[in-house]
């Protein structure tokens, strides 16, 4: 794997020079912080809103087109207000360019009214899809792990909708549907708070500021639609993915995967026995098994798995980088990126995010001391926001510890299956956590395991 190695830069020692480029480093520090702080305060918002709307917008899914399949007594309300004396409306624009004798082809004006009484009736069954559009996106109910530094707006914007206590009209918030001001047919869901408390408003993470107004536009909605995307990023499942790089590499026989990546049936192939610790003639180490309390051995062994050889593995390799490409690579999805790294990557145990002097050398130069290199490692390896593109030392740092995350799980699965493979339940436990942590400890992952089975 290659990392972007930034080119060296001379740097005078004339003060002049020498006092500019202070002033640079200085101005992109204090860039890098309000970065850091607008993260900061859009995951605030967020773990707000998560906690004052949670189950409420289950609830207004469940009770949605109600009444003409628009939506909940609060939405028609807004509805009935949006097409209030609209039908008379109607009726005047349909007179005036119907007929032989068309009041607007005398006024000349067809065009402008044909197309307004379009938008007309076409407008119910437009905001009818809007509301549907809208009540489902907003649906994070069944999310796993969701991420809730993303889109704060959005999620208080769902909450006023389910009517959470907390975020209705008597705390200042309300909403409203009304026709776009760019007159394209597309409608404006509206959502106001006319509070006083600046952090009740809407934080758009893009201004760094707190704003009274925030809005949906249903052509928008239908883009989404159409797209088949998401107005909230969905985590991956870390075992989905591990086991798809067990399924691809072909490790096991006769496996199968469920939708979270856990593994049913199968047996280690014998090629597995690649990934084996060996000895000085070549053979792989084994344990013998040691059942129940009296530690009598049976002729059954246990093969003892060396993580290097996972990580090193071409077949692995390869479904790995290509995961990490479907992430990070062109056209790749790096929302989800960020979503894995903030709830999964970020918080890895095992050394898989620990300081890389040499990584960071690469990818920072060599210039730095460790100090400054461990800075700034661990302001890369913070939470990451959505609204700025990825940088290329987030992308490298992304691909270093997705490769060791990934390969700590696959070793882990497979010790804990080779380990208890063949072995009664009542005896697997006992064996299994005695070789695991010993393993554990030989790999210098430190802590025991006391797992039931």
């Amino acid at each position: 794997m290659s990392y972007r190695n930034p080119k060296q830069t001379y740097v005078s020692s004339q003060p002049a020079i020498s006092k500019m480029q202070d002033d640079i480093v200085n101005a992109a520090k204090g860039i890098a912080d309000r970065k850091r702080l607008s993260i900061e305060k859009e995951r605030v918002q967020g773990e707000k809103i998560w906690a004052l709307g949670q189950g409420a917008t289950q609830n207004y899914i469940n009770n949605t087109l109600d009444q003409n399949n628009v939506g909940t007594q609060g939405t028609l309300g807004a509805v009935e207000r949006l097409f209030k004396g609209t039908g008379a409306k109607v009726g005047e624009l349909t007179i005036a360019t119907r007929g032989p004798n068309a009041q607007c082809k005398t006024d000349g004006n067809c065009e402008e009214l044909m197309r307004e009484l379009a938008v007309l009736e076409k407008g119910p069954e437009t905001v009818k899809n809007f509301v549907t559009n809208v009540t489902s996106q907003l649906d994070i109910s069944k999310f796993v792990n969701m991420d809730k530094g993303q889109n704060s707006r959005a999620m208080k914007a769902g909450a006023i909708l389910a009517g959470t206590n907390e975020l209705n009209e008597a705390q200042g918030y309300t909403y409203e549907i009304v026709p776009s001001e760019n007159n394209d047919g597309t409608y404006d869901m509206i959502f106001n708070y006319s509070g006083e408390d600046e952090n009740s408003k809407f934080y758009n993470p893009n201004t760094d500021k707190y704003e009274s107004t925030f809005k949906f536009n249903s052509g928008a909605f239908m883009d989404l639609e159409n797209n088949d995307s998401d107005l909230f990023v969905r985590t991956p499942q870390p075992g989905t993915l591990m086991g798809n790089v067990l399924d691809l590499a072909n490790v096991y026989s006769g496996a199968t995967y469920d939708e979270k990546g856990v593994r049913s049936g199968g047996t280690l192939n014998a090629v597995a026995e690649k990934f084996a610790l060996k000895d000085a003639d070549g053979k792989p180490i084994t344990y013998d098994r040691n059942l129940g309390t009296e530690k009598k051995p049976d002729n059954r062994k246990i093969m003892q798995i060396d993580k290097d050889l996972i990580g090193e593995d071409v077949a692995i390799q390869e479904v790995i980088n290509d995961q990490i490409n479907n992430f990070i690579g062109p056209g790749g999805d790096d929302g989800e990126a960020r979503a894995l790294w903030n709830m999964h990557l970020s918080k890895a145990g095992k050394g898989e995010n620990q300081f890389d002097e040499d990584l960071a050398k690469e990818v920072w130069g060599g210039g730095l001391s460790v100090e400054e290199l461990k800075t700034k490692w661990g302001e890369t390896t913070t939470a990451w926001g959505y609204n700025e593109p990825l940088t290329n030392e987030q992308k490298e740092i992304f691909k270093h510890v997705y490769k060791k995350f990934t390969v700590n799980q696959m070793y882990n699965e497979m010790v804990t299956y080779a380990n208890i493979n063949e072995l009664s339940l009542g005896t697997a436990v006992a064996v299994q956590n005695n070789v695991i942590n010993n393993q554990r400890t030989n790999a210098g992952f430190g802590g025991k395991i006391d797992k039931t089975i």
